[in-house]
C-alpha cells in the first residue's frame, strides 16, 4: 500500500511508530509529504522530480563578515540538533571562521522560525544583532540573485534536466518569497 502513496507538498504526514502510517480521509489520490525539511532542490537530488517545499536552504556561500570573520555556509542539513520542531544548523568555529552545516532561510509554515535560528546561532558567536540581520537579509538576496541567474541559464538550454532545474529555481524563489 505504500508503494501507492504519492508525493505532495501539502499531503498528509508520514507517521513513523510501529512502522509506517499515514492518517486521514482523502476524497481522491491518497497523497502524502515525503519530508516536511526538505527544500526543493534536496527533492529533486533524493527523488528526481522537481516540487514545491516549504523551506528553502541558503545556497552553498562563503561570506567575509568585517570584524567577525569568515562565514561559511553548507548545504549539509543532516547535520542538525532537533529542538522539538526545529532543526538547528551545526556550528563550528576555527578561529576567524565560522562554518554552518546549513542555514534555513525560507519556512513557509513558520515564517520567521529561519531568521530566529540564524540570529540565535550568530549570537552564541558574539555577532551583533545588526551584523546577524544584515547577514540574513544579504543570505536571501544573495539567494534570489543566485537562483535568478540559473532560471536564465536554463531557458538557453532545451534539455529535459535543464525544465526541472529551472522548475525547481522557480519553486525555491516562490518559497523565499
Amino acid at each position: 500500500m505504500v508503494e501507492l502513496i504519492n508525493h505532495a507538498p501539502d499531503g498528509l504526514p508520514y507517521l513513523v511508530g510501529d512502522g509506517v502510517t499515514v492518517k486521514g480521509v482523502v476524497k481522491d489520490e491518497i497523497l502524502a509529504r515525503y519530508h516536511s525539511h526538505l527544500d526543493s532542490f534536496h527533492f529533486f537530488i533524493n527523488y528526481h522530480f522537481a516540487t514545491p517545499a516549504p523551506a528553502a536552504l541558503s545556497c552553498e556561500v562563503t561570506v567575509d563578515v568585517p570584524a567577525v570573520g569568515t562565514l561559511t555556509i553548507a548545504r549539509n542539513d543532516h547535520l542538525a540538533d532537533i529542538l522539538g520542531t526545529i532543526r538547528i544548523p551545526k556550528l563550528t568555529k576555527d578561529r576567524a571562521q565560522m562554518n554552518l552545516s546549513f542555514v534555513e532561510i525560507a519556512n513557509k509554515t513558520h515564517p520567521s522560525q529561519p531568521r530566529k535560528t540564524f540570529a540565535s546561532l550568530m549570537a552564541t558567536q558574539n555577532v551583533p544583532e545588526a551584523v546577524s540581520q544584515a547577514l540574513f537579509d544579504g543570505l536571501i538576496e544573495h539567494n534570489r540573485q543566485v537562483l535568478k541567474e540559473l532560471i536564465q541559464a536554463c531557458r538557453c538550454h532545451p534539455s529535459a534536466m535543464a525544465k526541472s532545474l529551472e522548475k525547481v529555481a522557480s519553486f525555491q524563489l516562490t518559497t523565499i518569497g
